[in-house]
């Protein structure tokens, strides 16, 4: 007897400390004619609200929007700007309105005048050129058999008139040693 005495009095204790289920919370019915919850908005929606812009590239090609920072993809070794010296206006057509960059070395022919440089411009053509021709954004100041010497003018960083030396080789490979 006091066997199931306690037996019924622990089962009753072990009832008492249970936790209490909790209470049913029935769900507002959703009005008839309602839609279904939406979707996430996507990953590209929610970069276009946090930016307050359009992603879309341009039909007319790259923008680079600056917000105060510098092109990463402009050379820092860019051509003269017009404030600084350099012609204005629309390039002139020939050797003189060509960049630096923009030339490739074809070949060098040696006269008793000295040497002559062919050199291809941008348009595909090729012209011959000597020491002391000027270029839009430098001069020829130097050739021998192999190589030209060119210098030329940029603005730097800080927006002061600097002048850089670039040789064009006829075999790139030993521009790159240099």
């Amino acid at each position: 007897m006091i066997a199931v005495l306690l037996a019924v009095g622990l089962a009753g204790s072990a009832a008492a400390q249970a936790p209490a289920a909790p209470p049913q919370v029935e769900a507002p019915a959703e009005p008839e004619g309602e839609a279904m919850p939406m979707a996430p908005p996507s990953p590209d929606e929610s970069i276009k609200s946090l930016l307050g812009e359009d992603l879309e590239a341009p039909a007319d090609g790259y923008t680079y929007s600056s917000a105060g920072r510098r092109d990463p993809f402009v050379s820092l070794l860019r051509p003269v700007s017009a404030s600084s010296g350099a012609p204005s206006g629309p390039r002139p057509k020939g050797p003189a309105g060509f960049l630096v960059q923009e030339l490739t070395l074809r070949g060098i022919v040696r006269t008793p005048d000295g040497f002559i440089a062919l050199i291809q411009g941008p348009d595909g053509k090729s012209y011959p050129m000597r020491v002391g021709q000027k270029l839009y954004d430098g001069e020829i100041t130097g050739m021998d058999g192999a190589t030209i010497t060119l210098n030329q003018r940029y603005t730097d960083e800080f927006n002061r008139s600097r002048v850089n030396t670039v040789k064009k080789s006829l075999y790139p490979s030993e521009e790159a040693r240099q």
